[in-house]
């Protein structure tokens, strides 16, 4: 969502104090996972030591582990991440594919006249 030193962090303490939800770190939940030996982890430890990008599926799996954790259940909010339309395999993943059609945001917008 933004280089190193944009501001990210900053902006997500001030939505954690302000909805009480968790913050979910990729780089934080990665480490953890190497930190912790799990099965996920030790697939990342190796990518991530050589400095490359960790493969999509292990960051899925590590982000749908982190959210089933009781403090991440019930922190979903409309406009949250998972309502952002993704490419590639996250897009298969991605919560937004299975709402309802009237939920989803459309592919190009409604036929007509622009409004005034």
């Amino acid at each position: 969502m933004g280089p190193p030193g944009a501001g990210k962090g900053t902006q997500a303490q001030r939505l954690v104090e302000r909805f009480k939800i968790v913050q979910l770190s990729t780089g934080d939940m990665l480490r953890a996972a190497v930190k912790a030996a799990t099965a996920v982890g030790l697939k990342a430890k190796d990518v991530m030591a050589r400095g490359e990008l960790v493969p999509d599926d292990v960051v899925v799996a590590i982000v749908a582990n982190r959210i089933e954790e009781a403090d991440a259940r019930n922190g979903s909010r409309p406009g949250s991440p998972h309502g952002i339309r993704r490419s590639g395999p996250r897009s298969t993943s991605s919560r937004a594919s299975t709402r309802p059609p009237h939920s989803r945001p459309r592919a190009r917008p409604p036929s007509g006249p622009a409004p005034r």
